[in-house]
């Protein structure tokens, strides 16, 4: 019993041991399997894009196709954000990207100046930068791909010239305006249509590449738009917006719509053009797929371009469908790549899965397997041996039957692999299958073995047919049903050769629609194996149809040839070797018949069809032709109509060195041989000229020795010298010593190319003194050789003389500023100091020392005064004098002095303005009294109120008139006070002449002021029914100017009038008094109810039939349950308690357009202010 039992225990030793050993066996291979499991071990790159705005259509396409190009670049993620339009979002998604820390950054800049900096920031830290579509104020990026805004803009500038003749109005609707693509494409629209004097950008619009603001905009100025017959829109959907507003004005059938992108799709350009609501658009390539590629090769380390410009093309109703079917298609195939793709990724994905269920399985085993261990080592100490033996069995049986469950799923999940794997090849068979079918070219292969497959390109189904097959390709029948029977023989003998030798080509014919034919050109092959069996055929068939009739253009361009040698003027004849004629036009027939009287004919020799006297002639330069030479000669003919020249040229026609043929061309040239006798009677005219003119002529050689000189040169040197001119005498003789060595100096200079030009003094015996402005040139011959030179001489002596009167005036005019009693100052171009006289200095405290050279405006005036100045002064150098301007000057201790100014231009001998003259009066102590004058006079009217608050029974009418005349007179008083004090504080000072000047002033504000007087009487003198309507022509923007002008003076420049005039820029025809009483009035209450705001708006819109006014102001507005009766008289709105005024004003104009049959909308919201448009009609004669 003991041994048995030992024998037992050693057996089950044997056995664990065993199990250990299957154990690590299987741990071992579930380790290996698992080491050898595929796993994404490459880098994954993180790309942030930051996009100005994701809405519109044409940049949901570039994400589109940024998207479908990551597909190709697994290890890509791309982050992407919108900024929604707003530059400080888009500005912080960059700043979160840079936090993020990014691999590479995408940026479409909604404005260049405001992104710049973030994107600099990125660029600094070491993340490359790729720009799209917009760049950056800055050459800190990595890489841009855009297309050329400019270039796009220059071709729709020229399609608006094209549809309009160069004759037309444009609305130019912008994109963004700060953003590059905006400024680039009206750049360069603006630059196409400059040679186009007609053609002109009326009106633009902001419309920030947006549908709804461009619609926005348009109803908001559509009625001061002036009239405009083509619309250019930075994109698309902005010419759709404002095409959309014309057709419901019933005008979109007379305009042109250009836009740009040219997107496909429902409400992209391309259906825009094809369905004839835009004339045309411009391709504009979203850039995305690009975008992703570079960024792709810049963080894998590849070399790429910094700057892709994407190329464009226009898009018009000729080529719109074309471009809609290859969208179509690149939307197809980019689709069947995604779905491609996602199909593979789902395969993966299932691979995975069956990968990991294996390896559960195999643990689930170990763990089965190991827990059976336990067991049986359990049982072994319970069980006897024989028990422990059936264990054993029974162990091994069910791990045989897991093993052999555990095969089969394994042996299972090789044959889905399997299966998915040829799913995935017969994919990309089927990719490659329509890559090849969209080529235009026909591909097919036809299996000669019997063991493979045919292939033939869709292409075919297009040019032959839907009913073709593979096998048909190398069938003589087949083919014969498609080739017309001419050409049949062609096919059949190239499917012949290449059975016999293996290779053929061949060119014919294949019937399409109708009549019509396409030619191609195809080659055939057989491949063979080793052993010389064939195995495929296979052919290449391309379509040459354009190609055959770029040749019938060829031949017909030949036989248009034959038609000009026919009919050209020029005799042409071709002769042989021994003198006979082979060939002759129609010109040469006609000559030659007329002149000799013989017709010429093919065989017949030259000379006995020429002329008898030109005979021998005509054999001689045969032979010298014949020789090799090229002969040109002039030769006189005898006809009917009398003597013609022409020119003859014998011309040898050469063939490897030897002359086989003689060419000879004649053309007429009787007018040329009469011009050149008017020529040379005009060189003899000339001569006589050159001979007689006062002025002196030389020509001379190169060394210097008299060629020939003309008869005044000949008196001016013996007056001066006692010498006799010669020719053939060195020139250098009539010159004196001492001066010789300084004139060959400069005839050498001439010599190199100068052209010198100098002054001389020539004086003799008792003679007066003469000057002389000579001239030195360089004579070349016609190959541009130096052969000598010409010198001329002219009398400037009267000249001289004048200019010395000149100096002499200039020195007496410079003395008289310097002692002038006022202020003058002269500046130069650039608005710099060269002119600052006595007065200057005691007026300022600036020495001239100290202000020559130095800027009149910025060293005397406050800064707020520097740009109408200078505005000022520019005119002035234009030629435009301004007179009588008030302006107050800093002196050098900084006191204000209040000048008024008269600036006029400066010209000199040339009458070339070269500056201006500033004269001044000093006016401090006239402003100054003037001040006081009006504190005076307003202290005095308070008092009158006051007074007159006491007399109950006259309020209302002396209020009345007292408010009328603080209204209305104030700015004629002012005038008058001026003038007055000015009179009478410098009446012992000024001239009778400036005296006349300010009374004419004071005439004239005392006649504005009857004016006024009569406005005042406007009101009861309508109630009576006895005001008139004087209708005049009325310059439209020289009256508003005034106005504004006068308006802003009256009201002590508080605010600014911006005047915006629009339509008819000529005259109107209406009563200008009404018209001058209505806008003061508006105006200055919108002054007034507008207190701190600085400005208000005058819109002025005068069209044909009516003239449009428009104040708007930004004041405190007028409550609603007012407006009803503020055209009452005297009535006041309830807030307007503490402005002064009378309630007059909207009641004369009321009365005013009830006799002009106008009318006036008031518009006005509290706290934001008020807007009054009065419509008029106009007269017509």
């Amino acid at each position: 019993m003991i041994s048995y039992r030992k024998y037992v225990d050693v057996d089950l030793n044997l056995y664990k041991m065993r199990i250990h050993h299957w154990i690590y066996l299987l741990v071992v291979c579930f380790g290996l399997l698992i080491s050898c499991a595929p796993k994404n071990s490459s880098k994954k790159f993180r790309i942030g894009f930051a996009q100005c705005t994701g809405s519109d259509l044409w940049r949901k396409q570039m994400l589109a196709s940024m998207y479908a190009e990551l597909l190709f670049h697994p290890d890509i993620e791309l982050e992407y954000r919108d900024a929604q339009n707003n530059t400080e979002k888009q500005r912080r998604d960059i700043e979160n990207f840079i936090d993020d820390k990014i691999d590479l950054l995408i940026v479409t800049p909604n404005e260049a100046d405001a992104i710049t900096p973030s994107v600099e920031l990125a660029y600094n830290k070491g993340i490359p930068v790729v720009m799209v579509d917009r760049k950056i104020n800055s050459e800190k990026y990595t890489a841009y791909i855009g297309a050329d805004n400019y270039e796009i803009g220059k071709l729709a500038g020229a399609l608006a010239a094209e549809i309009s003749k160069g004759n037309g109005a444009i609305l130019e609707v912008w994109g963004l305006r700060e953003s590059s693509p905006a400024l680039e494409r009206h750049r360069g629209f603006s630059d196409a249509i400059a040679p186009y004097p007609n053609l002109k950008i009326v009106a633009s619009l902001d419309g920030q590449w947006e549908q709804d603001t461009a619609a926005h905009r348009f109803r908001e100025s559509a009625s001061i738009l002036p009239s405009f017959n083509i619309v250019y829109a930075h994109n698309d959907v902005m010419a759709y917006s404002v095409y959309t507003l014309c057709q419901k004005q019933g005008r979109a059938d007379s305009i042109k719509f250009i836009g740009v992108d040219g997107l496909s799709g429902p409400g992209g350009g391309l259906q825009l053009v094809k369905d004839r609501i835009l004339t045309a658009t411009f391709l504009y390539p979203t850039g995305g797929e690009e975008a992703i590629r570079t960024a792709s090769d810049i963080l894998h380390g590849q070399p790429y371009i910094k700057d892709n410009i994407l190329e464009t093309t226009p898009i018009d109703s000729r080529n719109v469908k074309v471009m809609q079917l290859q969208q179509m298609k690149m939307e197809a195939q980019r689709n069947d790549i995604v779905r491609l793709q996602q199909n593979v990724n789902s395969q993966g994905q299932r691979f995975d899965q069956q990968q990991l269920y294996i390896y559960i399985l195999l643990a689930s085993l170990a763990v089965m397997l190991w827990t059976s261990v336990i067991a049986i080592i359990s049982w072994r100490k319970k069980r006897d041996a024989y028990q422990a033996l059936a264990v054993r069995n029974e162990e091994i049986l069910t791990i045989n039957e897991q093993l052999k469950s555990t095969n089969n799923k394994l042996e299972d999940a090789h044959r889905k692999i399997s299966e998915q794997t040829q799913t995935i090849l017969r994919q990309k068979d089927e990719q490659l299958n329509r890559v090849l079918d969209s080529s235009n070219d026909i591909i097919w292969s036809v299996d000669l073995s019997g063991t493979g497959k045919n292939y033939l390109s869709r292409s075919a189904m297009r040019l032959l047919g839907g009913q073709v097959k593979s096998e048909m390709m190398n069938d003589a029948h087949y083919w014969r049903e498609h080739i017309p029977e001419d050409d049949w023989a062609l096919k059949d003998e190239a499917l012949h050769t290449v059975l016999r030798e293996g290779y053929a080509e061949c060119t014919y014919r294949i019937k399409t629609s109708g009549e019509n034919y396409h030619w191609l050109f195809e080659k055939i092959r057989i491949i063979y194996d080793e052993q010389e069996r064939p195995l495929r055929q296979e052919g290449l068939i391309v379509d040459i149809t354009n190609q055959k009739k770029a040749e019938e253009i060829i031949l017909r361009y030949q036989q248009q040839l034959d038609i000009i040698f026919s009919n050209t003027q020029e005799m042409i004849a071709l002769l042989d070797v021994d003198g006979k004629v082979l060939l002759f036009n129609k010109a040469f027939e006609n000559f030659m018949e007329d002149a000799s009287g013989v017709k010429p004919a093919i065989g017949k020799y030259i000379w006995d069809i020429t002329v008898k006297e030109r005979q021998e002639t005509s054999q001689r330069l045969f032979q010298e032709a014949l020789e090799g030479k090229f002969i040109k000669t002039t030769a006189a003919f005898h006809v009917k109509s009398g003597t013609v020249y022409h020119s003859l040229r014998y011309e040898p026609v050469l063939s490897e060195g030897k002359t086989t043929h003689v060419a000879i061309v004649a053309f007429d040239i009787t007018q040329q041989k009469e011009q050149e006798y008017i020529v040379r009677e005009s060189e003899a005219n000339l001569k006589a000229i050159f001979d007689n003119t006062r002025d002196s002529f030389t020509l001379v050689s190169p060394d210097y020795k008299i060629i020939a000189f003309n008869k005044s040169n000949y008196r001016n040197v013996l007056l001066r010298t006692n010498q006799e001119l010669k020719t053939g005498v060195n020139l250098l003789d009539y010159i004196s010593d001492d001066r010789k060595s300084a004139f060959v100096n400069l005839l050498e200079r001439v010599e190199n190319g100068e052209m010198i030009s100098y002054d001389a003094n020539l004086q003799n015996g008792g003679l007066e003194a003469a000057w002389f402005k000579t001239t030195i040139s360089s004579v070349k011959s016609e190959e541009g050789k130096f052969i000598g030179y010409c010198i001329e001489a002219h009398d400037i002596t009267e000249q001289k003389e004048f200019e010395g009167t000149l100096t002499a005036i200039a020195r007496e005019l410079s003395s008289l500023i310097e002692n002038a009693n006022v202020p003058i100052f002269g500046i130069d171009q650039h608005g710099k100091i060269n002119e600052w006289n006595r007065v200057s200095f005691e007026l300022t405290g600036f020495s001239r020392t100290e202000m020559i050279g130095r800027n009149w405006v910025s060293n005397l005036l406050e800064p707020e005064y520097h740009e109408v100045v200078t505005a000022i002064m520019k005119d002035a150098l234009n030629g435009v004098p301004v007179s009588n301007f008030e302006l107050p000057l800093l002196s050098k201790k900084k006191q204000k002095l209040s000048l008024l100014l008269s600036i006029s231009p400066r010209r000199d001998a040339e009458n070339k303005i070269v500056g201006a003259t500033i004269v001044g009066q000093n006016i401090t102590e006239l402003i100054e009294y003037k001040q006081n004058l009006e504190r005076m006079v307003y202290d005095r009217t308070r008092e009158l109120n006051e007074a007159l608050q006491k007399e109950k029974e006259l309020v209302e009418m002396k209020s009345r008139f007292v408010s009328i005349a603080s209204h209305e007179f104030r700015t004629p008083l002012s005038s008058i006070s001026l003038a007055s004090g000015f009179i009478k504080k410098y009446k012992q000072k000024i001239t009778p002449e400036e005296v006349d000047k300010r009374l004419d002033n004071i005439e004239k504000q005392v006649g504005h002021m009857t004016h006024l007087l009569d406005d005042v009487l406007l009101i009861g003198k309508t109630e009576a029914g006895k005001l008139v309507v004087h209708v005049s022509q009325v310059d439209v923007f020289e009256t508003f100017e005034k106005l504004k002008n006068e308006i802003e003076q009256s009201t002590g420049n508080t605010h600014t009038v911006k005047l915006h005039v629009s339509g008819v820029t000529g005259t109107i025809s209406t009563d200008e008094k009404l018209i001058r009483t209505m806008v003061i009035n508006v105006l200055t209450n919108a002054i007034k109810f507008s207190p701190g705001s600085g400005y208000v708006d005058l819109f002025v819109a005068a069209a044909p039939n009516k003239l449009t006014i428009r104040v708007k102001d930004n004041g405190i507005g007028i409550p609603e349950e007012d407006i009803k009766n503020l055209f009452e008289p005297f009535y006041r709105a309830s807030n307007a308690n503490d402005v002064e005024g009378t309630g007059l004003g909207l009641s004369i104009i009321r009365k005013a357009l009830d006799l002009l049959r106008g009318y006036i909308d008031i518009k006005s919201t509290l706290g934001k202010g008020t807007e009054i448009t009065i419509v008029i009609p106009l007269a017509h004669d």
